[in-house]
Order: C-alpha cells, then sequence, then structure tokens
C-alpha cells in the first residue's frame, strides 16, 4: 500500500507554500526569512507540521539539502564509528558547536538506531522516544486511548491527536496496524474493519 496516497494525514498534506494555513501575520514574515536565511532550524511540539513544511521546502530547493544527507551518512556508519567521531565530523561539515544536551539527544537517536542493528525480532518504543526517527516498516499499536482519533470519531485537538500523526508518519514504505484485544472489545470487529475500510487500511486476522 502507498501510504503517502491512502493515509489521510499524507493524502491532505499541503503541496505547496500558498496552501500552508498560518496566521495572516506570520506568513509573509515567514516566506521572506526563506528567501533570505541560508538554513533554517524548525522547532516545536509533534504534530504541528514541521515535517510536512520540510518537504515543500526541499521540492523549492529553499533549505540545504546537507542535513538530510548527513542522516543517511550517520546510518551509514553507524555500525563502525563511536559517538564521538559522529559528533566530531557533524560539527565540522556543518561548522557548529554541539552542546552538551545537543549531543545527549543526538547521541540517544544513534544508540536506539546501534540496537535496531542488533536485535532481532520487532523492537516496541513509545511514540515520544521515535520523533524525528523513520523506518522503512514499521508497526503502530493502536490501544483504546489512542484509536478515537484514528477512526476520527469526535475528539478535541490535543496532545494524543499530535501523537497519532507522529505515529501515522514514522514508516517510509509500510505501516502495519496491531490492533490490542481491547480494543476490539471496546468497538467489535464488524466496526472496526468498516472503519479501516474507510481510510483504505487492510484488516487481517
Amino acid at each position: 500500500m502507498d501510504l503517502r496516497k491512502n493515509l489521510w494525514v499524507y493524502k491532505y498534506n499541503p503541496e505547496t507554500f500558498d496552501n500552508i494555513i498560518f496566521n495572516e501575520d506570520i506568513k509573509p514574515k515567514l516566506g521572506k526569512a526563506l528567501d533570505e536565511m541560508p538554513n533554517l532550524l524548525l522547532y516545536g511540539s509533534a504534530g504541528v507540521g514541521k515535517g510536512c513544511f520540510a518537504n515543500i521546502m526541499i521540492k523549492k530547493d529553499n533549505i540545504d539539502l546537507g542535513v538530510f544527507r548527513a542522516k543517511q551518512w550517520c546510518l551509514k556508519v553507524l555500525p563502525s564509528k563511536t559517538n564521538s567521531f559522529i559528533f566530531t565530523e557533524i560539527q565540522r561539515a556543518f561548522n557548529l558547536k554541539l552542546s552538551k544536551k545537543d549531543m545527549a539527544k543526538l547521541g540517544e537517536a544513534l544508540k536506539l538506531n546501534r540496537e535496531k542493528e542488533q536485535v532481532s525480532g520487532i523492537k516496541v518504543n513509545s511514540i515520544d522516544s521515535i520523533k524525528g526517527l523513520e523506518g522503512k516498516r514499521c508497526l503502530f499499536i493502536l490501544t483504546t486511548d489512542i484509536i478515537p482519533y484514528l477512526i476520527q470519531e469526535n475528539t478535541p485537538n490535543n496532545k494524543m491527536k499530535n501523537y497519532l500523526y507522529v505515529a501515522l508518519t514514522r514508516a517510509r514504505e509500510e505501516l502495519m496496524f496491531l490492533v490490542t484485544r481491547e480494543v476490539e472489545e471496546k468497538y467489535s470487529r464488524e466496526l472496526l474493519i468498516e472503519k479501516f475500510e474507510e481510510l483504505k487500511i487492510s484488516y487481517v486476522g
């Protein structure tokens, strides 16, 4: 299944800068900044649209692709190089000084990727721990607290909705869902199958 064509978080993503909805006073300032600044750091909580915005800017060649090439380089050298070597090379390549906090965050991301290479089977992480990370194939465990947001019940815009966005956008190619017994007991298998069909998600079980 092509996730970027079927899941609504991809299907309705804006394709151009003009399609992004901002406060009216912010949009022109941001557009001007993009034209004048050589580098841009996007920061914010999960689900606010950082990845979507970055993808649009990449298409317009307004964001330095070096950041994305650096990520690929890190994954390539990860098995054979130490964190200290990687930190040094990143600082040299981007002409910057990483703080202890930066190194701690980057070190945690490197640790997660090293463990992924060493551990066989399925590794389960919290949504908080996978922010900013991606995988070719991902498993999303649906629990009773997050399923209402997936099937689009009347739910408020809150942290849980942001978590759903993060979870749905981690897989590059294939995203699989695991429905817990508690979810099936609460909603019934028939209702879940119906809702999943509406979202173009195959239900097996």
